[in-house]
């Protein structure tokens, strides 16, 4: 698992929680989930703290040798605090990730 670590995008921001190995389904489900503490809103860039909930996003990669790749990310909705903030809830964003996929 060390070694997996080191081959996150963002290290700085996210986790590695967990990695299963499937070897009849010839299966790899790499868990990752976000880790910042305090996000900015997209709109205002107020920053918050206050999660409103939580969901997953599932990745596909190509196959590694005869074994296809997930990627199941966990990230956060956060609600603005901002009361002038048009947006009162956001996803954080990942952008160190998707600059790295």
């Amino acid at each position: 698992m060390l070694v997996l670590s080191h081959l996150l995008p963002d290290s700085a921001n996210l986790k590695l929680e967990n990695c299963i190995l499937d070897e009849i389904k010839t299966q790899i489900n790499v868990i990752v989930s976000a880790i910042t503490r305090v996000v900015n809103c997209p709109v205002c860039n107020q920053p918050t703290h206050k999660i409103h909930s939580r969901y997953e996003r599932l990745l596909a990669d190509l196959p590694w040798a005869d074994y296809s790749i997930t990627l199941q990310l966990k990230v956060r909705k956060f609600f603005c605090i901002n009361k002038l903030c048009k947006r009162r809830i956001f996803t954080e964003r990942l952008t160190n990730v998707r600059d790295h996929l």
